[in-house]
């Protein structure tokens, strides 16, 4: 009998899969083939529809159980709804870089929950390795361009790792600065939190220390004030909870104390050494360089950003002008409130206020509210508040392992990067893979460590 079941249940499975394959297939190739509204709603929406319902099917006993899991998937149907309700500029490019983000939601998210420990371990390990190694290598070459002059372009790449002249700051791959510094720098962290789960801890920290090298040289070399502040503070805050259990006081007062004030010491530190690296890769970027070569083809000494990271600290560059004119400006239009919108059209209005016009709000939560309107920015909120609590039980609980409070800080860090850029729940690309895998993470390891009153630890709450 309980074969039949999982037979009919395998057997539905492969039915669903194979209609939403069908559909994914058919969103592709419209979106190749075509560029009007029409294909742009199946590559924008369907694509991502598709995304999110793979996830959801095969891990419907984990979303019809789990608040977060239904906050996701309430996320990517939401987005879809508004998307289609409004004309909106990604519509417009025909992009389907929407599929990340309910990916993230529905796949990277879910994928914890339909594992066993010892399985998932190996899967999130796999993942992270990869994306340690593709960043590490993207931090190198960075350093590699710098110091030579030469931009670096990988195959099938349509642009390149190096430091841009007119800005003297590093762009990866077309992305802006300030979301390039911000991925490395949580991949910094993450690297001390793959440290921590291997067994051979000698040639992974020699492995470790070459990859934290490589990212702090190009988080300095993209010159973002919130990735520099970041990753000092969060590395330092990683390092000293690797350490905290190898410092024994008798008074828990005296051992936290010491604890803060070595934070601040490493924090400080830290950001200090960012001006060494900036004039080191300064000094070889100028004996590298041609010294009687006119011609404007040969590679010339690179020329980085060393602004002020403290100048106009107070509007944070600007943006608290932005922020104001942005919510003066929903303030004003509740439909939009209600039902969301183009956020095309909000920038525009937002410009009007403006003395250097911008291409979004500088804030996750306000482009959020743009685009899916106060019901889209509640299911974030709720989202953020489950994982808060969830990540306060398994901060305190005394099972808890270094590596699951070094993996807290990665979504902290993301959160607080989206607090000047429109990142988390936003920005299609690695930043939110980051987020949702490390969300799953917590969840899942929250209710292992630190299950609900009644409950053994490593049954599921």
């Amino acid at each position: 009998m309980e074969s039949d079941t999982q037979e009919r249940q395998r057997r539905i499975n492969m039915a669903v899969l194979a209609c939403l394959t069908v559909i994914f297939v058919l969103a592709v190739m419209l979106q190749w083939y075509s560029g009007d509204r029409g294909t742009a709603i199946m590559g924008n929406i369907v694509f991502p529809l598709v995304c999110a319902g793979i996830g959801i099917v095969f891990a419907r006993g984990a979303f019809a159980k789990y608040g977060e899991l239904r906050l996701a998937a309430a996320f990517v149907l939401w987005y879809a709804v508004t998307r289609m309700i409004h004309r909106d500029h990604y519509l417009g490019a025909v992009r389907a870089d929407l599929a990340l983000l309910a990916g993230c939601c529905c796949l990277v998210l879910a994928h914890p929950y339909v594992m066993d420990a010892q399985t998932r371990r190996r899967v999130s390990r796999f993942v992270m390795d990869t994306l340690l190694v593709f960043t590490v290598a993207i931090s190198w070459l960075a350093v590699y361009a710098a110091v030579t002059g030469n931009a670096v372009r990988l195959p099938l790449a349509q642009s390149d790792i190096g430091v841009d002249k007119a800005y003297r700051r590093l762009m990866i791959f077309g992305w802006h600065a300030n979301t390039g510094g911000s991925i490395l720098s949580v991949c910094a962290v993450m690297a001390l939190y793959r440290h921590q789960m291997v067994r051979h801890k000698v040639p992974s920290a020699i492995l470790t220390g070459f990859a934290l090298l490589g990212y702090f040289c190009a988080v300095t070399l993209s010159d973002s004030r919130a990735a520099i502040i970041n990753l000092a503070f969060f590395l330092s805050v990683a390092l000293v909870i690797l350490l905290s259990r190898r410092v024994s006081l008798r008074s828990r007062v005296l051992k936290g104390a010491a604890l803060v004030l070595l934070a601040a010491v490493l924090c400080g530190s830290l950001y200090a050494a960012n001006g060494l690296v900036r004039t080191s890769i300064t000094a070889l970027s100028e004996q590298m360089a041609p010294k009687s070569s006119q011609d404007a083809q040969e590679p010339q000494a690179t020329q980085i950003a060393g602004r002020n990271l403290l100048k106009d600290a107070s509007t944070l560059n600007g943006r608290t002008g932005i922020y104001r004119a942005a919510i003066r400006t929903l303030a004003r239009d509740p439909v939009r409130l209600l039902t969301g919108g183009d956020e095309a059209v909000l920038i525009a209005q937002v410009n009007r206020q403006l003395k250097i016009p911008v291409d979004h709000t500088h804030n996750s939560f306000l482009q959020i509210t743009a685009a899916m309107g106060l019901p889209g920015l509640a299911i974030v909120i709720a989202f953020l508040v489950l994982l808060i609590l969830r990540g306060v039980r398994l901060f305190i609980a005394p099972s808890a392992a270094s590596a699951d409070r070094i993996a807290l800080l990665i979504p902290v860090m993301i959160v607080i990067h989206g607090m000047v850029e429109p990142l988390v729940f936003y920005c299609f690309n690695l930043i939110n893979v980051l987020f949702f895998l490390f969300s799953g993470i917590i969840f899942l390891r929250s209710r292992e460590v630190a299950p609900a009153r009644g409950m053994r630890p490593g049954a599921s709450a």
